[in-house]
């Protein structure tokens, strides 16, 4: 996942259109691998998270 929402941030920023939420959920996708999350699937942001909320 983190891969397509890296290519379509670098197609947007090439074509000029501005995609501010895509930024911010692939910065969200980025930091939860950096913290290990690499190897489970997307419903694992779901704990990841709600533990960045408490």
């Amino acid at each position: 996942m983190p891969k397509a929402s890296a290519r379509t941030a670098a197609l947007a920023e090439r074509l000029g259109v501005a995609l501010p939420q895509s930024r911010v959920t692939l910065a969200q996708l980025e930091a939860a691998i950096n913290e290990g999350f690499a190897a489970r699937d997307m419903a694992a942001m779901v704990p990841y998270m709600e533990d960045k909320t408490r």
